[in-house]
């Protein structure tokens, strides 16, 4: 069993408005990602966050520094089995993609090459 630790040198957030304008800001300093046994897999890195709202005019902001991974095999198969999880949503797998109409016996005949409607 592998299991990830996140540790934050410090978080801070920031909320304002004034109206119907309103501002939202955060920080993450000092974001780190370990595994089980001390490996670190997320050097540390710091992540902002800016949101405005001013006159109908919104403004989204997001950065962070340069992200630095150091991934051994079972961090990699851990990521990849979060994937799939997230993902299987999404995938249809055996089921159908089209189903059987049940409201209506016939709505529409192809003969011979020709559409004709009923």
């Amino acid at each position: 069993m592998f299991s990830l630790s996140i540790c934050l040198l410090w978080c801070t957030h920031r909320i304002a408005s004034k109206g119907n304008d309103k501002w939202i800001k955060g920080m993450v300093k000092g974001l780190t990602v370990e595994g089980g046994s001390g490996l670190v897999v997320v050097d540390p890195l710091d992540i902002s966050a800016d949101y405005s709202c001013v006159q109908d005019k919104i403004t989204l902001f997001a950065g962070a520094t340069d992200i630095s991974m150091r991934l051994s095999f079972n961090v990699l198969s851990l990521i990849l089995r979060f994937h799939d999880d997230a993902f299987s949503t999404f995938r249809f797998g055996g089921a159908p993609a089209l189903a059987r109409c049940t409201h209506f016996d016939r709505i529409w005949v192809n003969v011979s090459g020709a559409i004709k409607n009923l």
